[in-house]
């Protein structure tokens, strides 16, 4: 009797052996797949004229020199919408935690990169009272999205 209960007990702990491996091979099969991260890519105006590739979801900041008290602001002037979002209003940004009336901020602008295409982004720096005035500097860049 002891060998027969030997023989079922090395039988039923094959039995479970197999099955776990089965187990775990149909597990790592399904976990083939590799997600990206998302990058995040912030562009300053030493990047005008500059071409970026960037996959869907990423992310892009645009970090843009600016003085408010001058009354000139960055303005969107071209974007499609449907390739890259604006992801809520733009904010400012302080140099070194200093805000100096008069002194330089940085205007940020997020966007998000949503099918892919082609983008030009276009920004203007003016006062937008003055429509028929030619912008004081102007920002584009292209980006292209996988």
């Amino acid at each position: 009797m002891k060998i027969r209960a030997r023989s079922n007990y090395f039988f039923l702990g094959a039995v479970l052996f197999l099955l776990m491996v089965d187990c775990s091979l149909n597990h790592s099969q399904g976990d083939q797949t590799v997600k990206a991260e998302t990058k995040n890519i912030t562009v300053t105006e030493k990047d005008n004229g500059s071409q970026f590739e960037l996959n869907k979801g990423d992310l892009l900041a645009l970090r843009l020199e600016s003085n408010p008290s001058t009354g000139y602001s960055w303005q969107i002037a071209e974007n499609e919408g449907k390739v890259m979002e604006l992801m809520g209003e733009p904010t400012y940004e302080t140099p070194e935690r200093k805000l100096i009336v008069g002194g330089i901020e940085y205007r940020i602008f997020r966007f998000k990169a949503l099918t892919g295409g082609t983008n030009v982004l276009e920004l203007q720096y003016k006062r937008i009272w003055e429509k028929e005035k030619e912008p004081l500097k102007t920002f584009r860049i292209t980006v292209k999205i996988d």
